[in-house]
């Protein structure tokens, strides 16, 4: 770890939990700096320190970022004991586990009924839509105000469970323990929404145990004191992470997602939460505990970054492009991506004695599918550049390393495809294709990928449409992991239509009346409806005026 790396809280001052998070930076006497972000997104400047994580706050130490008031609790904590925010109780007894479920109690199921309650004739439109859109619903803002007052009945009845039996002059923090926990900071950032949102003279009146303990959490929280701490600007953050370069500390793989083979180290992963803001962060694994998972993220401006996050409330999943995994089973991966193949047999020249044929021949099948699905109608000879990939499906150059040839019979609708492979190609000299030692005289081997497919007569091809609208953006690092600018035809889509990743790399074409263009999708657009789309300028100048802002469009999936 660096000897010195700043404290960064990336918060914007309405937020409960960006809230908490700094009064316990407070509680514990730390200095820090503040990035003040804007109350919705798009936040383009924060995407190199989160991966594509929308919640806030975020805490940045150094180039280790921590998402989630779980995970940052959880550093804070390990790196910053004293004060502790798990202190014994009273009689003796640990509180941590006793912390972790009122805690959840307080940060879940009470926090979210508190936002049923706002006065909705004060919100800006834009805002309401987009908390709807945060937690995945449609707003209506009549019923919803029809539904207050029932709604009020239900908040109440999930504080009084929580204060039943509570007596401040015999316990004075809630969970009997001789300082503030984990949980009091949670209570009193309940406390803080609810004044808020509803009113404090409401809180003082219905829950005076409410507002007793949080003017006695004030001494604790000192809330004032995160105005004295310097701000900084979102540029400057990032300044912090590449001048401050580390490794995480705790690099272990524990968890039995690793061990049962459902995702692996150095595999591009997913990490999506599982209540609201559903919006993926994704970048490379580099650990997974019982806990927390650790994403690397790379981008010019900041170096590498490491970003946290718990594993409570998060699910990880692999991404995986079929284009670009490896694939074990040459066989059944033309199968799956040949799709319009009746059959498909491979003969492989090359033994497993001198070549490694499921790395080798699956990466050549990457492009023989590609080229089985543009050319099946084709008699002629191509020779093609494609990626080729080490150990982690990195790409890491382009070389002609495979010569095409298709025969075809257009009338029988059959083509077969001789595909030879130069492996003695310098660019080929990685682990991933090693050559046989007792060759090593052997200045060039080949092997010969024989597929003959069987296809269907070509048919018209019904292409869904979907008409939505289409806005540009400041294209930068996107939540596929890859950095793009503003002069490439690229695209992001809604979280929906992102699917995990799952869309990742794949185009659409986009047309209105005045243009047409396909656009490779690289990024979420949190605030995207299911069926609209943020261009990258260049892209969108192909359609429309840019002083035009949005447009109405339609497109389909190439």
């Amino acid at each position: 770890m660096a000897p010195q790396q700043d404290i960064v809280l990336h918060w914007y001052p309405q937020s409960p939990y960006a809230n908490k998070i700094s009064s316990i930076l407070n509680y514990k006497n730390l200095d820090y700096k503040v990035v003040t972000i804007k109350v919705m997104e798009p936040r383009p400047l924060r995407r190199p320190l989160d991966g594509g994580y929308t919640k806030t706050p975020i805490l940045q130490i150094g180039n280790q970022v921590f998402c989630d008031s779980k995970a940052i609790v959880a550093e804070l904590e390990r790196r910053y004991p004293e004060p502790s925010l798990f202190p014994s109780t009273r009689n003796g007894q640990p509180s941590q586990t006793l912390a972790a479920g009122v805690s959840y109690l307080l940060d879940t199921s009470i926090f979210l009924a508190i936002p049923t309650q706002f006065n909705l004739d004060l919100l800006p439109k834009a805002l309401l839509e987009d908390r709807a859109k945060f937690i995945g619903g449609q707003f209506n803002p009549a019923k919803q105000k029809a539904l207050q007052p029932f709604l009020l009945v239900e908040l109440q009845a999930q504080l009084d469970r929580l204060l039943q039996g509570w007596t401040p002059k015999q316990r004075p923090w809630i969970l009997d323990t001789a300082t503030p926990s984990d949980s009091d900071f949670s209570l009193y950032m309940v406390t803080f929404f609810m004044t808020m949102v509803i009113g404090d003279e409401w809180v003082a009146a219905q829950y005076p145990v409410l507002a007793d303990h949080f003017d006695r959490m004030q001494a604790y929280a000192r809330p004032d004191r995160v105005y004295d701490m310097p701000e900084i600007t979102a540029e400057e953050a990032l300044v912090v992470a590449k001048e401050q370069q580390s490794s995480p500390v705790d690099s272990t793989t524990t968890s039995t997602v690793v061990k049962d083979g459902l995702v692996r180290i150095g595999q591009r992963v997913a990490v999506t939460p599982t209540d609201n803001g559903k919006t993926p962060a994704t970048g490379e694994l580099v650990a997974l505990t019982g806990q927390r998972v650790t994403l690397r993220i790379h981008d010019g401006r900041t170096g590498d970054v490491y970003v946290h996050f718990p594993l409570t409330s998060y699910v990880i999943t692999p991404i995986v492009s079929k284009f670009l995994e490896k694939l074990h089973d040459p066989t059944a991966a033309a199968q799956r991506l040949s799709s319009n193949l009746v059959t498909t047999m491979i003969q492989p020249t090359a033994q497993r004695s001198n070549l490694d044929s499921d790395r080798a021949i699956g990466s050549v099948l990457i492009a023989n599918s590609t080229t089985i699905r543009n050319d099946r109608h084709a008699a002629n000879a191509h020779k093609r550049s494609m990626p080729h990939y080490d150990k982690h499906n990195e790409a890491i150059g382009s070389a002609p390393i495979a010569n095409f040839t298709t025969f075809g019979n257009g009338s029988l609708g059959i083509n077969t495809l001789i595909v030879l492979v130069d492996l003695s190609s310098p660019h080929l000299n990685k682990p991933s294709f090693p050559t046989n030692p007792f060759h090593s005289f052997t200045m060039k081997v080949t092997f010969a990928l024989l597929i003959t497919a069987v296809l269907t007569q070509a048919a018209p091809i019904l292409v869904k449409r979907t008409s939505g609208t289409a806005t540009y953006y400041d294209v930068g690092l996107g939540s596929c992991g890859e950095e793009n600018s503003n002069d490439e035809m690229v695209v992001a889509l809604s979280p929906d239509r992102m699917d995990g990743g799952e869309a990742c790399g794949r185009t659409i074409q986009v047309d209105t009346e005045d243009g047409s263009v396909s656009a490779t999708v690289v990024d979420t657009c949190p605030g995207c409806d299911y069926n609209s789309i943020d261009l990258s300028p260049a892209a969108f100048d192909n359609i429309g005026d840019q002083a035009r802002g949005r447009i109405d469009v339609t497109w389909h999936w190439d």
